[in-house]
Parts: C-alpha cells; sequence; structure tokens
C-alpha cells in the first residue's frame, strides 16, 4: 500500500520557496555563464560532491 506524502505546511511553505530561489539563482547564473555569481551560491566550506560520489576538493587555505 502507497503512503500518501502530507501536503504541504506552512512551516514547510518558506523552506520550499527559499530552495526554489536558490535553484532559480543557480540556473540565471548558470545560463549566463557568470562564474563568480554562480561560485558565490554555495557555502565555502561546503563540500561538493557529485552524481557519481566523485568529490570536489574544498578551498585551499590562504
Amino acid at each position: 500500500m502507497l503512503k500518501r506524502m502530507p501536503e504541504t505546511t506552512e512551516h514547510a511553505q518558506p523552506a520550499e520557496a527559499a530552495v526554489s530561489a536558490l535553484y532559480e539563482e543557480l540556473l540565471l547564473a548558470w545560463n549566463r555563464r557568470d562564474a563568480r555569481r554562480y561560485a558565490a551560491l554555495f557555502d565555502p566550506d561546503g563540500a561538493l560532491v557529485g552524481f557519481d560520489g566523485g568529490q570536489v576538493p574544498r578551498r585551499s587555505e590562504p
């Protein structure tokens, strides 16, 4: 038997809106070929993991 996902609650709506806005910014920067704008959307301490599990090293320390 399939379980139904709960309807979106008012608490989830701001988080979903933030994710959608970030995605739109990523697409905009990508389509404009604006590497600086695209990179600015990521946390400098974050880690990037590709779809195949490959990892991109973090920025080196200054």
